[in-house]
């Protein structure tokens, strides 16, 4: 039952409009973070739900939002801690990076990408491989995420 829960808060979540995306063709830089809320598929699966920051900078030259994200998760008995170089453009957005896992008082290393759009509630799809025990990690969730402007400016509802 928790499995279809998240399934749909995903779903309903990829249709909210992003304002900080909006930001994109403007100059700042915007300090986010929230929790993590969300399930992991497969033998290593269950519910998931963990905290996330990450500084974005965004600049008018129409490249879109470039940063950085730290992010750890909780499933079951096991830890995971991403460091993200995120980019942003338009509504939809992806972070790459390493992934430390922590697994029966054991250390593996990998890699994680996560593919996320949406404003304040933000569904995500994340797969994670660690390769010296060939794990496949794949995640469906929502970040719930709060903004702060650090510098810059943002644009107004409507322009």
């Amino acid at each position: 039952m928790k499995k279809y829960i998240f399934i749909v808060i995903f779903v309903l979540s990829l249709f909210s409009f992003n304002y900080v995306q909006a930001a994109q063709n403007f100059n700042a830089t915007i300090l986010s973070y929230g929790v993590k809320l969300g399930y992991q598929f497969g033998k290593e699966g269950g519910f998931v739900y963990g905290l996330e920051v990450s500084v974005t900078k965004y600049t008018k030259n129409g490249f879109g939002g470039l940063g950085g994200v730290i992010d750890i998760d909780f499933c079951k008995d096991k830890k995971m801690i991403h460091f993200g170089f995120e980019h942003s453009l338009l509504w939809v957005g992806y972070d790459i990076g390493p992934t430390f896992y922590f697994k029966d008082n054991k250390l593996f290393y990998g890699g994680t990408v996560n593919i996320f759009t949406g404003y304040l509630i933000y569904p995500f799809y994340g797969y994670s491989y660690f390769p010296a025990e060939q794990i496949s990690i794949h995640q469906i969730g929502t970040y719930l995420k709060y903004f702060k402007l650090i510098d810059g400016n943002l644009p107004a509802f409507g322009n």
